[in-house]
């Protein structure tokens, strides 16, 4: 029997990938499992009519809702039962006499196939080796025991994970940074330095399935694909581009004190959209083309530097960061500026950050990393945040 141990995020998708693709049956137990709804990457990785059995623990009410009723729908779920924390990670799949399976540190989350530390082991070898006969034991244990649901206790739990408290915050050291030299990262170590971030404080949730950096901006790369005219998005559509509360996290910059760009967002989309659009989803944007856009929307009543440059950055997230309350006083001391105020400032620090190594990077072939290369200049907007006190 072949033993491989994973001891990264990335070793534990490329694993669970190829088992997934190679398996003709799959059975799964862990203590979480996430999806976002259906479009992170890990649960794409899930051939759904493989499953033969699921189980899933519902402690503390971390897993999706969505992953239950999807599982639920295809009758191959059960909650963890037993005594104590259901808290196994086991990926089983079978094809003929053979079989793999990891076991370790796992759940089938965003963050454990993305960014997390994980330890685990991938085994592969027969189905009679003794290994996967005990592994196909405790299944069979956590399958009895498990605790068959409906859809009124599935009303229930939807309403304890809609309240289920976040992670707590645990103090960190910020990413002070005094000149632009200070993020001269190569790739690996600025990656690294993203995923340190993750609850660095309570509003900073970089990969996470639920609101987060990425998450949203997975949302806004949707709606910008569906619908790439401003004009033709729909209010909701809107606040959630503008960062309004209800609509968006908030990250990358919030602006519902922006009280005039909102009502021009609201009466006069394709006043915006006649700025924005010409900014082209994918290749390169001159920089002729950058100082139009922001002189352009700046030209318009009530949209400042922080909302011109949230929408560039959420069209954008390779190009542009935001500057924002939680971002501006570090983007302005790397800067040596007060602050950053006007577009002729804004484009000396693009051009600042488009020099870092991390920056020029080759993009990276593993599709989880690449993903976060993709949106590897917005995502600094993480490393600089500092809560700043409201003004009274």
């Amino acid at each position: 029997m072949k033993t491989t141990i994973l001891q990264t995020a990335e070793a534990h998708f490329d694993a669970a990938a190829a088992l997934m693709s190679w398996a003709s049956e799959i059975q799964l137990s862990c203590a979480w499992a996430t999806s976002a709804e259906g479009t992170a990457a890990h649960w794409k990785l899930l051939p759904l009519a493989k499953l033969r059995r699921t189980i899933i623990g519902v402690e503390f009410a971390q897993t999706e809702p969505w992953v239950l009723r999807t599982l639920q729908a295809l009758g191959t779920l059960k909650v963890g039962g037993g005594n104590g924390t259901f808290h196994p990670k086991l990926y089983l799949g079978t094809k003929g006499q053979k079989a793999r399976a990891i076991v370790g540190s796992a759940n089938f989350t965003a963050a454990a196939f993305g960014s997390n530390t994980e330890l685990s082991v991938l085994l592969e070898g027969n189905l009679s080796d003794q290994p996967f006969q005990e592994l196909l034991s405790a299944l069979q244990t956590h399958w009895s025991t498990g605790l068959t649901i409906n859809e009124p206790w599935l009303q229930t739990y939807t309403s304890a994970w809609k309240r289920r408290p976040l992670a707590p915050s645990l103090p960190q050291i910020k990413y002070d940074v005094s000149t632009p030299h200070s993020l001269a990262l190569a790739w690996p170590e600025y990656l690294q330095l993203l995923k340190n971030q993750e609850n660095r404080t309570p509003a900073i949730r970089v990969f996470q399935d639920g609101p987060s950096y990425t998450r949203e901006l997975d949302q806004i790369a949707e709606l910008f694909k569906q619908r790439p005219h401003v004009a033709d998005m729909t209010p909701s559509e809107r606040s959630l581009l503008l960062g309004l509360p209800g609509h968006s996290t908030g990250l990358i910059g919030s602006m519902s004190a922006a009280r005039f760009a909102k009502e021009r967002m609201r009466d006069q989309p394709a006043s915006i959209g006649a700025q924005l659009d010409t900014i082209p989803l994918r290749g390169p944007v001159p920089p002729t083309l950058i100082v139009k856009v922001l002189d352009g929307l700046m030209g318009l009543g009530g949209i400042k530097l922080g909302v011109a440059t949230r929408l560039l950055t959420v069209k954008r997230p390779d190009i542009f960061v935001s500057v924002n309350k939680g971002s501006s006083p570090q983007l302005a001391t790397m800067m040596a500026q007060p602050k950053i105020k006007t577009a002729t400032q804004y484009m000396q620090l693009l051009h600042a950050v488009w020099q870092l190594p991390w920056y020029q990077s080759v993009r990276p072939n593993d599709p989880m990393e690449a993903k976060t290369w993709d949106r590897r200049t917005a995502l600094l907007d993480a490393v600089l945040y500092e809560h700043v006190p409201p003004t009274k």
